[in-house]
C-alpha cells in the first residue's frame, strides 16, 4: 500500500502515484527503465465473499485487504486466509461465528496454510533460518513448528492414510515442481515428472486428487486416484490451476 514517490533530495519528493502493491517483506512491485518509466502495479483491495452455485455473492467480513488462498475449516465455523501488507504476510482467522480475524502465523512470511485433519491447526509455509518449510500452528500464538526439513513451497492436502502431500520445486533430475508425500518428517516423490505438477489438492475422504499439471504445454487440471490404480482424468479444456474440492467430493 506504499505510494510511489520520486525521490528529490533531502527536500521532499514529488508523488507520481499509488498505492504500490507489495510482496512479502514490504518490497514495491514496480521497476524503472533505462529511460525513466516507471512500471507498477497498484495495490488491489479485495473483500471476503462466499458463492453459491448460482452466482449470489454474499460477504463474509467488512474489511478489504490483500486477502489471498482461503480455506474453509473442516467444521465450516472459520477461513484461514492470508493476509499481504506492506511488512510482509501471514495467515489469519475468521471466525464466521464472532465476526473476528486473528492473526495466526508471525513469520511475516506464512501463507497458503490448509487445515488440519482435526481443525486443531493450520499447516503452511514460512521462512525458518532462510528455508522455506511446512510449519504447523497450533493457532495459539506460539511460533511455527516444523513438520520436514525438506524446503517446500505449499502444502497439498491429506492422503486417506493421514499422510501429507506438498509441492517443491525441481527434485533431484526433475525440473519444475513436483507433489511430495511426507513420510517420517521427510518429502519424498509422491508425483514428479519431466513436467511440473502443482497445486495439489485432495478429495475429502483423501482418495483422490487433483492438481495441475504443464504436461500439455500449458497448466490444465487433472484428477487422478491417490492410490495410483488408475490414469489421470484431464478436467480442463482452456488452461487452469489451482483447484479446489467441494465437501461433497464430486465437485471440483
Amino acid at each position: 500500500g506504499q505510494d510511489l514517490v520520486l525521490a528529490l533530495g533531502l527536500e521532499g519528493g514529488l508523488q507520481l502515484g499509488g498505492p504500490v502493491e507489495t510482496i512479502p517483506l514490504g518490497m514495491p512491485r514496480l521497476v524503472v527503465s533505462r529511460t525513466g518509466t516507471v512500471v507498477y502495479a497498484p495495490r488491489s483491495p479485495a473483500e471476503l465473499v462466499a458463492v453459491d452455485r448460482q452466482g449470489v455473492v454474499r460477504p463474509l467480513h467488512d474489511a478489504t485487504a490483500e486477502f489471498h488462498n482461503p480455506r474453509f475449516s473442516p467444521d465450516g465455523r472459520s477461513i484461514a486466509v492470508d493476509i499481504n501488507e506492506p511488512t510482509g504476510r501471514d495467515v489469519w482467522v475468521l471466525s464466521l461465528e464472532q465476526g473476528t480475524l486473528t492473526r495466526a502465523t508471525f513469520e511475516n512470511d506464512g501463507h497458503d496454510a490448509i487445515w488440519s485433519r482435526d481443525g486443531r491447526a493450520l499447516i503452511y509455509i514460512g521462512t525458518r533460518d532462510g528455508r522455506t518449510q511446512l510449519l504447523r500452528s497450533r493457532m495459539d500464538g506460539s511460533p511455527g513448528e516444523p513438520l520436514a526439513s525438506d524446503v517446500a513451497i505449499a502444502p497439498g492436502g491429506w492422503l486417506a492414510g493421514g499422510r501429507l502431500l506438498a509441492v517443491t520445486t525441481a527434485n533431484s533430475q526433475l525440473r519444475g515442481y513436483n507433489i511430495m508425500v511426507d513420510s517420517a518428517g521427510r518429502l519424498v516423490p509422491f508425483l514428479a515428472t519431466n513436467f511440473s505438477e502443482a497445486w495439489v489438492g485432495t478429495s475429502p475422504d483423501g482418495r483422490w486428487i487433483s492438481y495441475a499439471s504443464d504436461a500439455s504445454r500449458r497448466f490444465e487440471v487433472y484428477v487422478a486416484p491417490a492410490d495410483g490404480s488408475a490414469g489421470r482424468i484431464q478436467v480442463s479444456t482452456g488452461g487452469a490451476l489451482e483447484s479446489n474440492w467441494g465437501a461433497d467430493g464430486r465437485t471440483l
